[in-house]
């Protein structure tokens, strides 16, 4: 029977995603998202997950355009975990992107929808990637969003390929929503159930076609996956392994915290020391570029936007030299930069004395931030 997507999909050019160059490894982790910031964000941040705490190298495969929202908009994740990450393009049709309806009944952004069109259209590119991928590794790891599903189907023919479904809701949303679409009735405590919002006409219908769409293509999985913990959900856990035949993981939650973050950059340079300042490993260079902000955040973010500028056009080491504090507070509160560019820099941490930090006086004449 022919593919009506597929025939859809013949006039799509694959030639601009060619990976001959792709290195050989005993196993490779595949991550494929679904075109949306929400899902884009999640399997960003278990890439980062990954990348962080082992040696395996992470594949973040989707059209440039996401790709580069993906990384734009990566928030709280360490950029020396994001640099680690390789990031594939593949070609995405162009597609019509209407404005939101603001007097639609429904608050679903369905505007979206001829970029999920378009979602459709990406299988062969990214079944191409994962021949070339599959050929170069001993074992290939692809997780992927369900509504990629349709997409990533052509894993099976892979021998040394398996497939896992990421979750990017709650497990007790996917649960009941199971329940409501597959006709069984809902496992749950009568005065939890009276606490649940409707379900019913949450989902508008053209929602519901494109994961129907989904629908044949999501049992060549190996399991799922979900972005949540056991401690807070394992009784919806257990419930949703009865319903579901595969395997469940929960290995949430993935955002990395605040001790996660501590010490990007005594991991960078984990040979500095900063109670001496002994810089005797730095190499030598034909020009350097020092940069020395003001430790507070409008200061400290400019610079970091003029540090991405030159290490992003020119070839010339950065050094960025401050606080362990105050490089650690532009590193975290950096908008709109690139977390590959950032992790050019070269973050040097010098001492600085014990200070007081009184709260700010609300009822001082003058606006300016004096209790710096």
């Amino acid at each position: 029977m022919e593919d009506p997507i597929e025939t859809r999909n013949s006039n799509l050019s694959t030639s601009m995603c060619s990976y001959e160059n792709l290195p050989n490894h005993e196993v490779a982790i595949v991550m494929v998202p679904f075109p949306a910031q929400g899902h884009l964000n999640q399997l960003l941040q278990l890439s980062c997950l990954i990348s962080s705490s082992y040696d395996l190298p992470v594949y973040y495969v989707g059209s440039a355009t996401h790709n580069r929202q993906a990384l734009l908009r990566a928030n709280a994740l360490n950029p020396l975990d994001i640099a680690k990450i390789h990031f594939h393009d593949i070609p995405l049709p162009e597609f019509a992107s209407p404005p939101p309806d603001f007097n639609a009944l429904s608050k679903f952004p369905l505007h979206h929808q001829p970029l999920w069109d378009a979602s459709l259209l990406l299988r062969k590119s990214i079944a191409s990637f994962l021949r070339d991928i599959s050929s170069k590794s001993r074992r290939v790891i692809v997780v992927h969003d369900y509504f990629m599903s349709y997409n990533v189907q052509d894993v099976s023919s892979f021998p040394n390929a398996e497939s896992y479904i990421f979750n990017c809701i709650s497990v007790i949303t996917l649960y009941c929503s199971l329940c409501l679409f597959s006709g069984k009735s809902i496992q749950l405590g009568e005065e939890l159930l009276k606490k649940l919002p409707p379900l019913e006409g949450a989902v508008p219908d053209e929602v519901k076609n494109f994961m129907d769409f989904q629908s044949p293509y999501v049992d060549i999985k190996s399991g799922d996956i979900h972005n949540t913990s056991k401690v807070i959900e394992g009784e919806f856990l257990d419930l949703l392994a009865q319903v579901e035949s595969k395997q469940q993981w929960a290995i949430g939650p993935i955002l990395p915290n605040e001790r996660d973050m501590e010490d990007p950059i005594e991991t960078r340079n984990s040979n500095l020391s900063t109670s001496m300042c002994s810089y005797e490993n730095l190499p030598n260079h034909e020009v350097a570029i020092v940069m020395v902000p003001f430790p507070a955040q409008g200061h400290l973010n400019q610079l970091l936007q003029l540090s991405c500028l030159i290490s992003s056009s020119y070839d010339l080491p950065v050094y960025y030299v401050g606080s362990a504090t105050h490089n650690r507070q532009a590193l975290l509160r950096a908008n709109a930069l690139n977390p590959l560019d950032i992790a050019k820099i070269h973050f040097h941490d010098i001492p600085l004395p014990e200070f007081a930090s009184p709260p700010p006086d609300f009822n001082a004449l003058s606006k300016f931030p004096l209790h710096h």
